[in-house]
């Protein structure tokens, strides 16, 4: 399970930083996101080697879920639930999850990245 993820979630970065967005959300599930299955340090070499920052928050929202961020420029949005976007901030859904998690990439793009480090981490 967790290489498959990872492969989709490799993919996704790459094809968001190509797109030049300015934000990756991935939307983890917790049971995917438990020690030995799919780990924080994952994300954070996968960041590190896209040349990218790496931001983390748990549960900020919604219980069930973790959050990765993955910042790039210039600024633009696009958000993946599972390793499936669910909205790229043209397309006008407006579910409650969708909402919430665009206020934290809006709340988050106006903090500084040592703020957002230190907020979430």
């Amino acid at each position: 399970m967790t290489s498959i993820i990872a492969d989709v979630y490799s993919q996704t970065i790459l094809e968001a930083k190509v797109r030049r967005y300015r934000f990756v959300v991935l939307c983890v599930y917790k049971e995917w996101d438990t020690p030995g299955r799919y780990p924080k340090r994952y994300m954070e070499e996968l960041a590190e080697e896209l040349g990218m920052d790496f931001h983390f928050a748990r549960g900020n929202y919604n219980i069930f879920h973790s959050y990765f961020f993955f910042e790039l420029k210039p600024p633009h949005y696009i958000i993946y639930d599972n390793g499936e976007i669910f909205n790229d901030f043209e397309s006008g859904r407006d579910s409650e999850l969708e909402l919430n998690i665009i206020n934290l990439v809006k709340a988050m793009d106006s903090m500084s990245t040592s703020s957002i480090s230190s907020s979430y981490q």
